[in-house]
């Protein structure tokens, strides 16, 4: 069968993003999941067919570059596909590797959150590119395993693009994921899973539709006994952590119950004799949904709750709806009361605030956050410079106020001819222009306030932060580097 396929061999590669924007530990415990998922998809439909991933957070350069030789070897220049999800900050990496794979003799196929009906026919051009999509890849990464690359559905080559492109919502229903696909599945810290789709921006036609939603409101979802028995694939190589990637898992009360009452009985063992640090499950939450129900939901299936509390003193303009400091911290004292592990996330970069409200952000935080460190409920906090990546509605307004096309990449600010446009020189302009303070003045108050809750908190809780430039952490974060 496979020797009638235009590709035999399909393999995913995911390329981190350092070198590009710092991230402490977030990467960490996370793996490449849409890349699983397409491939777990098209392993359906050609269960003959050699298909793996590799996740360059974990994996070497050099395993990668071995065994592509190897793969090409085996199935011939020419037959060997390459997938690639591009992301804000890992473009530069993605695009060298792409031109040393192709090289080598594969042909390359792109997707992700940064490729999108307006910036894929740029990255088509690239002459290492053989083709990318817009929107999910599961349902199309068949046809060109089959055909090869022509005029296709979203799919975008040097000779073609699409008049239009069509969204579908993912189908969490009939999707899987299968972990043994994923190489160095046991070297992994944790794991990604999505229980459902829950991202606002998708209504905007700009980002990828992978996490299932079109538009507002409820997505499908999987079934929770499939959702726990792919788990236990991982949880057999050893590795407990689960990262959540829903956006919110408050929007689904009933569900995220239904969730935790079908917690089997590989994950009630590893919940009793496993310490809370090497089995926790990551579930973003907004502090309006926090409940008791929710609570005891996060017991049964060993699930840190992360709470955006973004700004304590600007909280009106942090874009979180209704929620009200008050709101946060009956949150935290639920949280504390039921035993609850905690996540606190932070930005430092609103519009419209500045170096002054920044450092009284690291104080109002520091002196929060004690309490619920002492008590064991907060156990890491992630503070980052707020990044302006594709697809946002700051990304929009930048454009707007640099007098760009928001349909037109020619002239978007970039460093690299191979990328779209530079998400550090977009975040740079933006506070310049939206913020009392520079870009290097808020790496500098985030590098400022990790150092200082590590002199209050110790080693109690994990310190995070992302979307940082690598120079400014650098040049800022050095007492902090031996640390993580």
């Amino acid at each position: 069968m496979t020797q009638s396929l235009h590709y035999t061999c399909v393999v995913g590669v995911f390329c981190g993003t350092d070198g590009e924007l710092a991230s402490l530990h977030s990467s960490k415990y996370a793996c490449p999941l849409g890349l699983l998922v397409m491939l777990t998809a098209l392993k359906r439909v050609y269960p003959e067919i050699n298909a793996i991933v590799y996740n360059l957070e974990v994996t070497s350069g050099e395993v990668l570059r071995r065994d592509i030789v190897q793969y090409i070897s085996e199935y011939g220049q020419g037959h060997v596909l390459v997938c690639m999800t591009l992301t804000a900050g890992n473009v530069p990496q993605c695009m060298r590797w792409a031109q040393e794979l192709r090289d080598l003799g594969c042909h390359i196929f792109i997707g992700g959150p940064e490729v999108t009906a307006v910036t894929a026919p740029f990255y088509a051009k690239h002459p290492f590119i053989n083709g990318c999509v817009v929107g999910g890849g599961e349902n199309i990464l068949p046809i060109i395993v089959e055909q090869g690359f022509g005029v296709g559905e979203n799919i975008f080559t040097k000779e073609h693009s699409p008049n239009t492109t069509i969204w579908h919502p993912f189908d969490f229903v009939n999707a899987g994921v299968d972990y043994n696909l994923l190489y160095a599945l046991s070297s992994h810290k944790g794991i990604s899973a999505l229980f459902a789709g829950d991202c606002a921006l998708t209504a905007t036609g700009q980002r990828c539709v992978f996490c299932g939603r079109a538009t507002m409101g409820h997505s499908s979802r999987p079934d929770p006994k499939v959702f726990w028995d792919e788990l236990e694939t991982a949880h057999a190589a050893g590795v407990d952590i689960i990262y959540n990637t829903a956006d919110t898992v408050g929007v689904y009360p009933r569900e995220f119950n239904e969730l935790a009452t079908a917690v089997p009985t590989w994950r009630q063992q590893v919940l009793a004799e496993k310490p809370e640090p090497e089995r926790w499950m990551k579930a973003f939450m907004n502090a309006t949904q926090l409940t008791d129900e929710f609570c005891y939901c996060a017991k049964a299936v060993g699930a840190r709750f992360a709470i955006g509390v973004e700004s304590l003193t600007d909280i009106q303009i942090a874009g979180k709806g209704n929620t009200q400091i008050g709101h946060i911290e009956r949150a935290f004292q639920r949280a504390s009361r039921f035993g609850v592990p905690l996540i606190a996330t932070s930005i430092a970069g609103l519009p419209g605030t500045g170096s002054e409200s920044w450092e009284a952000d690291t104080e109002a935080m520091l002196n929060f956050y004690t309490s619920y460190a002492a008590d064991g409920t907060l156990v890491w906090v992630t503070h980052s410079p707020l990044l302006i990546i594709l697809g946002s509605r700051l990304f929009l307004q930048v454009l707007e106020k640099m007098g760009l096309s928001a349909q037109d990449p020619t002239y978007w600010p970039r460093e690299s001819r191979w990328e779209a446009y530079n998400p550090i020189r977009m975040t740079a302009y933006y506070y310049d222009q939206f913020c009392g303070g520079s870009y290097e003045e808020a790496v500098q108050s985030v590098c400022g306030f990790l150092e200082k809750a590590k002199g209050v908190f110790g080693n109690r809780i994990t310190l995070d932060s992302k979307g940082m430039d690598p120079d400014l952490w650098l040049l800022y974060g050095e007492s902090l580097r031996s640390s993580v």
